[in-house]
């Protein structure tokens, strides 16, 4: 006999023909739900649902995930690249190969999880090429390299040159070593101003150290006069152990550019200029570069002058510095 049904009969009814969550899976996926897919907050936001999960898979298995909705594998596929879970990339391998982006396999990378990454790799999941190469030598995941490079993907031409740009020593030495990557002469100056000594270091002793300073800027400048300018205290004290013909050029660069630690390390008493590396400083207004020299060299100094010229560039603090010793000078 037909009957019209109450709102509660009626939501009874409906639910006995949805397919619902099996009760024993309702934790982890409530944790999951709870996930946003962010980039960046990963391990931090799957701590609560890896201290879930990884007793429910040891209780109930990787079979099991089949009870888990279809709209969080994706979630599912996270979890087990932060937290290194093969059994579950192997059942959704299975399932549902994941489409790993190129923000998925940098992640993959990042995590530093050597098992992870040749997971995707031995399978062949598209994304697996120099592009992924690329991202482990700029980040100088040297394991990861070794295992892309393992797996026949070659780096592109630039990547020696990529590494010794962002520091990455270890790279560098992998690479070269293995003949990998066009070196370019003109990648010594970048490692230079960024005061990559390691990677300065070994380019040194394998004998690529010929940038050509004239042909880049018109003009010779040095190794060490560069490193001085860029105030890389300890690039200065491995090239000046090296070569002591800069020190001069380097001594002024320093002091031009308020890098008072150079300008003290290279200060020798002997070869350098010290009147005109003052003047350098005073002129560019480095206070504690001008307060150096004074102390060590004041007597060789003409502060009077050194404090006119203060004034008339309107370099207050260091025309303050300067009265104290020159007091006749004003502004």
């Amino acid at each position: 006999m037909l009957r019209v049904l109450r709102t509660k009969d009626l939501v009874h009814t409906i639910a006995i023909f949805q397919d619902g969550l099996h009760p024993d899976v309702l934790p982890p996926t409530r944790l999951l739900r709870r996930v946003r897919l962010r980039r960046g907050s990963y391990e931090r936001q799957f701590a609560a649902v890896h201290d879930c999960l990884e007793p429910w898979l040891a209780r109930h298995g990787t079979s099991s995930l089949g009870l888990f909705p279809a709209s969080l594998h994706r979630h599912l596929f996270y979890y087990a690249v932060v937290y290194g879970n093969l059994d579950v990339l192997v059942f959704l391998d299975a399932a549902a190969p994941v489409r790993l982006s190129a923000a998925d396999w940098a992640l993959v990378v990042d995590v530093g999880l050597l098992d992870v990454l040749g997971f995707f790799l031995d399978r062949h999941y598209d994304g697996g090429d120099e592009h992924l190469m690329a991202h482990a030598i700029e980040t100088g995941a040297l394991a990861a390299v070794q295992c892309i490079f393992a797996h026949g993907i070659l780096p592109a031409k630039d990547a020696l040159n990529e590494a010794c740009t962002n520091g990455h020593a270890d790279v560098v030495r992998f690479l070269h070593g293995h003949g990998l990557g066009a070196w370019d002469p003109n990648t010594l100056m970048f490692v230079l101003v960024h005061g990559h000594l390691e990677v300065l270091r070994f380019l040194l002793d394998a004998g690529l150290g010929d940038f050509d300073a004239s042909a880049a800027f018109g003009f010779h400048v040095s190794h060490l006069e560069m490193a001085a300018k860029c105030g890389h205290l300890d690039v200065v004290q491995y090239l000046a152990a090296r070569d002591r013909r800069h020190v001069p050029q380097a001594f002024l660069e320093a002091a031009r550019s308020g890098h008072a630690a150079i300008v003290q390390f290279l200060n020798d008493g002997e070869s350098v200029d010290v009147p005109a590396a003052a003047k350098e400083a005073v002129v560019h207004g480095h206070s504690d570069v001008v307060a150096f020299l004074v102390q060590a060299h004041g007597a060789a100094l003409d502060l009077h002058a050194l404090a006119t010229l203060a004034a008339s560039r309107k370099r207050r603090a260091v025309h303050a510095l300067l009265l104290q010793h020159a007091p006749e000078a004003t502004l």
